[in-house]
């Protein structure tokens, strides 16, 4: 089981959750800071930040799949990374005795790769994706009706030189032609490889509507 970060201050009651994906080299405490932005605009919802699985070749920091000399092409990593996701985020929907279209994924750099591959495979739909900064891999091999289909916000910087916008943009655009109807790119001007008040003010916009609004 992955091991993470949590809030959840003072809830009586978990109704909904947000688990959020690190990028390459960071941890699970890298983003659940993030959570005391949303928790006000979002009652009722616990807030959980995993570690990644392996640690990165370089001893510092955590990896959901290899960089593999930084092409970030390892298939098999990210199917296990997917696995491992999927029985975590089973393990927290029972543990709350929520349901799977409860729970909504806040993702950055790595982390936004991770979470594309993975919950269209998912067997259970979860609510939507926050995508921050990232890009998709192995579309390819989803096919018509076999996977899951849900409301994405791409949000990236202009100036991102780690993963240029164009990933989120080219990812956007895959997914429409995959029939997903409910997906939007936000770019912001300035910003590089990171996450700006400007982009916690709105996908805390589209949070609160695939999550509050029945």
């Amino acid at each position: 089981m992955l091991v993470d970060y949590k809030f959840m201050t003072d809830l009586a009651e978990v109704k909904k959750v947000v688990i959020f994906l690190h990028g390459f080299g960071a941890d699970g405490q890298d983003l659940i800071s993030l959570a005391e932005f949303y928790a006000k605009e979002l009652p009722n919802t616990a807030f959980y930040s995993p570690t990644a699985p392996s640690s990165t070749p370089f001893g510092m920091g955590y990896q959901w799949f290899s960089d593999n000399n930084w092409t970030f092409r390892d298939k098999d990593g990210i199917e296990k990374a997917k696995n491992i996701l999927e029985e975590y985020i089973n393990s927290i929907v029972e543990k709350h005795n929520i349901e799977h279209k409860d729970v909504a994924v806040v993702s950055f750099s790595q982390g936004t790769m991770t979470s594309l591959y993975s919950l269209p495979r998912f067997e259970n739909k979860l609510a939507g994706l926050v995508a921050y900064s990232g890009l998709m891999m192995w579309q390819e091999e989803l096919e018509e009706g076999n996977y899951n289909k849900f409301p994405v916000i791409f949000y990236h910087g202009i100036n991102d030189e780690v993963v240029p916008y164009e990933g989120s943009v080219q990812a956007e655009q895959e997914l429409e032609k995959l029939g997903f109807n409910d997906t939007t790119v936000e770019l912001e001007e300035g910003l590089e490889h990171g996450i700006s008040l400007q982009g916690i003010q709105k996908t805390t916009k589209f949070l609160k509507r695939i999550l509050l609004t029945d």
